[in-house]
């Protein structure tokens, strides 16, 4: 007896889950660090253009092949693919996308471990009195501390494996019905307290300012970049998530939805750091360190900073924790249905070596001359190899497949006008634009 399929309670569930899974601490520290380092409101401009002309054509292209094919990104890929007259090997690139959201999790857990630590020294009030020396070396010390970050790191997972077990609907969709608008109420709140007690005026002209004259082909590569990977792009998340999709749902709006979401994010992310970061001179340019080095002494400096430091910290968990969820469960499906064995038996195996994986991670902080190769850390050279090429050739494949392969028969399945205008535009993009864009941000970039 077959089970019945199963299918998001609402569009609400898809909306929150896919915009959870790309939403994480890259949203909180890459994109100021992107925005200080190329042109502030110049970039702003550039990044929502993107989104809005490149991020959600993608997007909408991945959500559609998971809707259409109702199944894990490699069956997906491959039964659309055939149904087309096209071959069934284009399962591979659901394949190279699994390996890559795996790859991501067993590091990611790492870091989201270093939020449970910072969590601790907030609620301990460690950050009391810091400075700079203090705040480089407290740092340091986790970093070169294998044992702290093995438990975070294992707890982490485990708190991961939990929610997975129980399923999407009591698991993850659960999960993000109050996870998701529990971000949100805090990241309003911060921003609010941050903008009342910092530089609200300078951060508002930082990010809201458009200076033609700071305009370079650079800028605009990296804010291609920025909304590429902001939205989980070439990841098979998407596909996952689109393939629990009700059929009432209407795949446009739900997904422009999701896009929204995640750029109102990154830009309350911007109004809660940028207006601390100018009253107490921080560099914009920081990155990770900003999050785990600069605002700390901030924090202990500004009114009820230790208080703000608690929350801030539970917010970046809360973001860090959804994203490894969403990321681990397109893991454990795609295996469990791969190899056709039992769900918990996938995974337990998985866990084990993701959290083997993890302590290569670990180790490169802790002992990197031991744990590096090719002049890279085990993190920089997976890192690199995600971030840089993978995700950005995949997602060139998945333009080309949502371009060519996927048939105008198949998408009228979706009650898509196919002779309209806006169906051929995107097509163009996905056929033409897209490929050539982010084969520009491929080999431009690196």
């Amino acid at each position: 007896m077959n089970n019945p399929p199963v299918r998001w309670n609402s569009s609400l569930s898809f909306i929150f889950a896919t915009a959870a899974a790309a939403i994480g601490l890259g949203n909180i520290w890459r994109f100021p660090f992107v925005v200080g380092h190329h042109g502030g409101g110049t970039f702003v401009l550039l990044y929502l253009i993107c989104v809005f002309t490149l991020g959600i054509p993608l997007l909408l292209a991945e959500v559609a092949i998971g809707r259409l094919g109702r199944k894990t990104p490699p069956e997906a890929l491959s039964q659309i693919a055939q149904s087309s007259g096209h071959s069934k090997r284009w399962s591979w690139l659901g394949m190279l996308a699994i390996l890559c959201t795996f790859l991501i999790t067993t590091y990611y857990s790492v870091i989201t471990g270093w939020v449970i630590n910072y969590f601790l020294k907030a609620c301990f009030n460690q950050f009391q009195s810091l400075t700079e020396t203090s705040s480089i070396a407290m740092f340091t010390q986790l970093k070169q501390h294998s044992g702290s970050m093995i438990l975070s790191d294992t707890v982490v997972i485990v708190l991961a494996a939990i929610v997975v077990s129980l399923g999407i609907k009591k698991g993850l969709e659960r999960l993000v019905l109050w996870l998701f608008p529990a971000m949100f109420l805090l990241l309003i709140i911060l921003a609010i307290y941050s903008c009342a007690t910092g530089d609200c005026l300078h951060t508002l002209h930082y990010l809201f300012d458009f200076h033609p004259e700071d305009f370079t082909f650079r800028i605009l590569l990296m804010a291609l970049g920025q909304a590429f990977f902001s939205l989980s792009i070439a990841m098979g998340i998407n596909i996952m998530m689109g393939s629990y999709l009700p059929e009432s749902t209407n795949l446009i709006t739900a997904t422009i939805w999701v896009a929204i979401a995640d750029t109102a994010f990154a830009l309350l992310a911007g109004l809660i750091i940028f207006p601390i970061v100018f009253t107490h001179h921080l560099s914009v340019t920081a990155g990770p360190s900003l999050i785990f080095q600069s605002l700390p002494i901030a924090f202990s400096h500004m009114p009820f900073g230790l208080v703000f430091a608690v929350f801030f910290f539970i917010l970046l968990f809360f973001a860090a924790f959804s994203s490894v969820v969403a990321l681990f469960e397109v893991t454990i499906t795609t295996l469990t249905d791969l190899f056709r064995c039992h769900r918990k038996t996938t995974l337990i195996y998985t866990v084990l070596i993701w959290w083997g994986l993890s302590l290569l991670t670990i180790g490169s902080f802790s002992h990197p001359s031991i744990f590096s190769a090719f002049g890279k850390t085990w993190f920089d050279l997976i890192d690199t190899f995600t971030a840089a090429i993978l995700i950005p050739a995949l997602g060139i494949l998945i333009a080309l497949f949502a371009g060519w392969v996927l048939s105008n028969t198949q998408l009228e399945q979706l009650g898509w006008n196919i002779h309209s205008f806006w169906y051929r535009l995107w097509r163009l993009v996905l056929r033409y634009i897209a490929p050539l864009v982010i084969g520009m941000i491929l080999f431009g970039i690196n």
